[in-house]
């Protein structure tokens, strides 16, 4: 019997991201008395490093293709299969929705495509999907039941979030997905992740609304740009609220791959110009739990750049012992000598469990990722079609950088920036709302 999709009991929404995935849910009634009464899970790493709202969008899988472990555990997982040696029988999958990005924008992706994993190895990419979206729903209802939640099949409707420059097809492989992990087609509703950005933050009190002190940016006539900076990219797009309330995309969705990762990618083409990228790569292959464990802490300090006193101006990273050890055994000489002889003399400082890299230098990390966001905006601005466009709202995870924030002010004086408290979870809390 088909759902009445107004009378399920509880909303949920999964927000599958490039490098971070996470879900929401909320009951029904409970949204109407407040608006923004919705459970989000947190996630820790292994070693409780870093805690967050969200877990990688990682999965590991056996030889027959069936699924050991997602997220932080998957990483943890498969450094330990990779420090024994036992790692060539299992699929490892991470970031491997931004493989799909050139045949969404070429119109390729179909339900055939294909994803490899870290080694290579292919598989359906809409399996790869399916399993990762299936951990998630059954996490999901896993968490209702030790809420004492006693909740069937038919009491949730789903909510999945695609990007905006996502075609028809493109949406018909999430749908395929979904219903692979078992989630009832007639329970399914997609978001397009900027309306879902939109939806959460015209229901926002003013105080969550940094950067805007009226609710103005969501009346009737008035235009604004989304800037959607997620893990692997940045999705862009203008919309015209009409008098319904209802909104209107005043231009093509568009956008590139200048999100968080990027800097993940400066950062270690850092390294590899100091140390060689075969250095680097096979590091990552001999020592694979280190050098995640590396990764990660770049990623907190990341996410605190610009945040607070900086004003030693110096960030610290832990540096694991196998890394400086492995380069000036396998070079020949230490690191700090490596490092003089490159452009990042006097920048980076190396100790045995820790590099220290002037804050200038760790800020250039950012500005291939930054340039390409206000290039594209600075263009688009040169269309008719988004004339008296003069507020700009910033979603995503990698909207959360102070970085990226000042550098947007900056190069857009005349428009109101405003950034949404928990931006990296506006996709998703609008997606709860959209359904």
């Amino acid at each position: 019997m088909a759902v009445s999709l107004p009378d399920t009991l509880f909303l949920a929404a999964i927000d599958f991201g490039t490098t971070f995935s996470t879900y929401a849910f909320a009951a029904r009634d409970e949204l109407e008395d407040d608006i923004l009464k919705m459970y989000v899970p947190h996630w820790c790493s292994l070693d409780g490093s870093l805690i967050s709202h969200k877990t990688p969008t990682t999965v590991l899988l056996d030889n027959d293709e069936k699924l050991v472990d997602f997220g932080f555990d998957a990483e943890t997982t498969y450094a330990e299969l990779s420090e024994y040696g036992e790692h060539e029988d299992y699929f490892y999958f991470r970031r491997f929705k931004m493989m799909l990005y050139d045949q969404v924008r070429t119109k390729k992706l179909t339900v055939d495509t294909t994803v490899a994993d870290i080694r290579g190895r292919k598989m359906q990419a809409v399996k790869v999907f399916a399993h990762a979206i299936r951990y998630l729903k059954d996490h999901l209802l896993n968490c209702l039941k030790t809420k004492g939640k006693i909740v069937k099949n038919d009491d949730i409707l789903w909510v999945l979030t695609v990007p905006a420059i996502w075609d028809d097809p493109a949406k018909v492989f999430m749908r395929k997905a979904a219903q692979e992990a078992g989630i009832p087609g007639h329970q399914l509703m997609i978001a397009l992740e900027p309306e879902a950005a939109s939806i959460y933050c015209k229901h926002l009190p003013v105080e969550k609304l940094e950067g805007t002190n009226t609710i103005s940016a969501f009346q009737p006539g008035s235009k604004y740009l989304v800037l959607d900076a997620g893990g692997g990219t940045v999705d862009i797009t203008v919309h015209e609220v009409k008098p319904n309330g209802h909104l209107k995309e005043l231009d093509r969705a568009s956008g590139g791959d200048w999100g968080g990762t990027s800097v993940d990618m400066a950062f270690k083409s850092a390294l590899a110009e100091i140390v060689t990228e075969g250095m680097i790569e096979g590091y990552c292959h001999k020592y694979t739990e280190d050098y995640i464990e590396l990764f990660r802490d770049f990623e907190i300090k990341k996410r605190k750049c610009g945040k607070g006193d900086n004003s030693n101006s110096v960030i610290t990273l832990k540096i694991p012992v196998s890394f400086t050890d492995g380069c000036s055994e396998t070079l020949g000489v230490d690191l700090n000598t490596l490092t003089n002889k490159s452009r990042y003399k006097d920048h980076i400082f190396w100790k045995t469990d820790k590099v220290r890299i002037d804050l200038s230098t760790f800020e250039t990390f950012f500005k291939p990722a930054c340039d390409g966001i206000v290039r594209h905006i600075k263009d688009l601005f040169q269309s008719p079609k988004v004339k008296g466009v003069n507020k700009i709202i910033m979603v995503g995870g990698f909207s959360e950088s102070d970085i990226l924030q000042e550098v947007v002010r900056k190069a857009f004086p005349d428009c109101h920036i405003i950034v949404p408290q928990d931006a990296g979870l506006a996709v998703l809390r609008g997606a709860v709302l959209f359904g």
